[in-house]
Formats: structure tokens, sequence, C-alpha cells
């Protein structure tokens, strides 16, 4: 493989273009081997209340602080948007006497789900010489932005946020039936898709965090093992979430475009031999970065094709995403509410990634202090015997 050499120049600038292209740069390669913490970082790592002199361990830590900066950015874009849907509603609500206060509560508490990860993200920021508490803060906010979507699509919506009474008394009891089928489909469309961003993030967040230890610990399987085991889940799981369109589309290009996008991590099973092999850093660099490539370039083509597909798709003679919010005719997803998810998958698939990173080393670790501690164990050498013979 080629070696296109580490990355030294403006590794010290302190100009505010330089430190947001370092730290985009960082979380866009997550390459220990090509991107390590600049002296000033080093400096303020070694004089922490619990120093870090591990030269490892401190391009660790200030990449996980790129990671969180850029996260940080996209997350606040998508709490703007977020906050203007949320007053766009709140103002609808209110005009209408047919929904109930709930429907404002529930809007305020998805709204401060987000507003928390912000907060943590930016708590860890703050604390980002502390691996363990930074940490925490990631692991917290990424919980909470994860649990409140899927809480909310246990509730029954469709009776809490509506008075079908009222509708029924002012309509006529059919008009009320309609109304509530209609409801219920949209209801349950809107819910599964304020869940998806976090959902979505989980598989290319764990399949970066895996790539991400392989260069950070080039002689461990780990990394290309866990990237090999994931693809094919998330693969599936795309196709899952995203045939639903495709069936209300009809459309050629969304549905090659949902295709090579879901494609795309196979790479990594298929150079799964290769990444698992003991590296030298430059190796291990090559041979990730050629995977990656290889990846994204699919991917890219997919998400071209899927936009493609989705500007000319419809709902119940509804276009999916569009710019006007006619509550009749107007699209499921207004122009602000796809940004506000785009940007929140981003900003989810950068906290994941950290919080997915910091989990897998210290399952690695305690894997390997288990596995000295229990070498002696009685019945061990049968266990491994078993296995041998199993893999045989």
């Amino acid at each position: 493989m080629n070696d296109p050499g580490p990355i030294t120049a403006t590794a010290e600038a302190t100009d505010p273009v330089s430190v947001a292209l370092r730290h985009a740069t960082r979380a866009a390669r997550c390459d220990f081997s090509r991107l390590a913490a600049t002296a000033a970082e080093r400096a303020a790592l070694a004089a922490a209340p619990r120093p870090v002199t591990n030269a490892r361990v401190q391009d660790l830590l200030a990449w996980r602080r790129s990671v969180a900066w850029v996260a940080l950015v996209f997350a606040a874009v998508a709490i703007v948007f977020a906050l203007i849907d949320a007053i766009s509603n709140l103002d609808d609500f209110a005009d209408q006497a047919v929904i109930t206060g709930f429907a404002s509560f529930l809007v305020v508490v998805v709204f401060l789900s987000k507003a928390v990860l912000l907060g943590c993200l930016v708590g860890a920021i703050r604390t980002w010489p502390d691996a363990r508490r930074s940490g925490r803060l990631l692991l917290l906010g990424w919980s909470v932005a994860v649990a409140v979507p899927l809480l909310v699509t246990l509730l029954p919506l469709t009776d809490l946020m509506f008075d079908w009474g009222a509708v029924a008394r002012d309509q006529g009891v059919e008009v009320a039936q309609v109304n509530r089928m209609f409801a219920e489909v949209l209801l349950a469309i809107a819910l599964f898709w304020s869940a998806v961003p976090s959902l979505l993030a989980l598989f290319p967040g764990a399949l970066r965090a895996a790539l991400t230890v392989k260069t950070l610990l080039p002689t461990r399987a780990v990394g290309a093992v866990v990237a090999a085991g994931m693809a094919p889940l998330y693969t599936v799981f795309f196709i899952v979430v995203f045939g639903q369109i495709v069936q209300l589309s009809g459309s050629a290009a969304l549905s090659i475009g949902v295709l090579l996008v879901a494609l795309a991590p196979t790479v990594f099973v298929w150079r799964a031999r290769a990444l698992t092999q003991p590296r030298t850093a430059a190796e291990a660099r090559g041979w990730v970065a050629a995977v990656r490539t290889h990846a994204r370039v699919v991917t890219a083509v997919g998400l071209v094709l899927v936009v493609v597909g989705l500007a000319d798709t419809r709902v119940f003679g509804r276009p999916a995403v569009g710019w006007t919010s006619d509550p009749e005719a107007g699209p499921l997803f207004t122009a602000t509410s796809a940004i506000d998810l785009v940007c929140w998958f981003v900003a989810m698939l950068g906290t994941y990634t950290v919080v997915a990173t910091d989990a897998l080393l210290r399952l690695m670790h305690v894997a390997d202090r288990k596995a000295a501690e229990w070498r002696d164990t009685p019945g061990r050498p049968a266990d491994d015997e078993t296995l041998e013979a199993a893999q045989a």
C-alpha cells in the first residue's frame, strides 16, 4: 500500500480556520498515525489534574475532543432548526382546539432531549483532558437523545394528542374515524423518522469506532473483526428502514441508491482478512484508508440517487420533502425538518463514534486482563482445544 506519510503541516497553527480544519480532518479520518495531538494539547494533558503522558493516549484524547467539536457544531445547527419547527408546531397547536396540551408538552420534551446532548457535548469539550468525565458526559447525552424518541413511540399518541370526542361532535363520527386513521398513519411515520437518525448512526458509528481502534492499535485484530461483524447488520437495517420509502416512491433511482448505500459497508467484510492482520502503523493506515475510500465512494453515489429519488416521492399525494409547511397539502418533512434530521444524524454519529470507541477499548482491556488472570484456570486447555476444533 502507498503510504502518504504523516501530516505535520500547520499542526501548530492556532488561527480559527486552521483549528477548525484540524478538528474536521481528525473527525473525518479517525487516523492516529496521521493526525497527532499538537504540542499545546500535549502540554494541556500533561498539566491536567490527572496527567496524561503517554503519547498515543494523548493522540486519542485530542481526537475525541475534535470529534466532539464537530458533533457540537452539527448538533447546534440541528437544535436551531428543531427550535424553528417546535415554535411552528406550538403555534399550530394553539390554533386547533382538537389538539390537547399533551401535544405541546411532547414537543417541548423532544426538544429538551436534543438540548441535553448539546449541553453534554459542551461539557465533554470543556473536560476533554479527563477521559472518564468527558466519556460519561458523552454517554449520558447520547443515551438521552436515543431513549426519548424511542420511549415516545411506545405512547398511544393518537389518543393523547387529539380530542376525538370534539372532532366527532363538530364534524361527525365518520369524519372523526377517517381523520383518526390518517392521524395514526402520519404519526407512525413521523415518530419512526424522528428516531431513525439516532438509530441509523449506531452502525456507521460502530464501524468508524472499530476502524479507529485499528489505527490506534495496529497490531490488534478486534477492531477489524467488529467492523466485519457490524457491516451485514448495517446493510439489513438500512434496507429495512428505507425499503418503506422505496415502496411508496416506486423510484428506480431511490431503489438503486438505497441498495448502494446499504451494500457499501460490505467492503469491510471483503477486506476483513487483510485488516485483521498485525500491521505497522503505516500499513494499518494504508489499508484502513483504502477500505474507507471504497466505502465512501459507493455511499456518495448511493446518496445522490437517494436524494434524486426522494425529490419525486409522494405519500398520500403529499411530497415527502419540500419547502412549504401547509398542514393540508404540504410535505411530510419540510426542508428545515430534513436539515434537522441530517445534522442530527451527523451529531449522533460523531457522539456515538467516541462512545463506541471508549466501550471497545474498555472491553479489549478487560478481555486482555481476564485472559491473563484465567490462563491457568482448570479446564482452559479443553476449552481452547474445543474452540480450535470448532473453527477447523
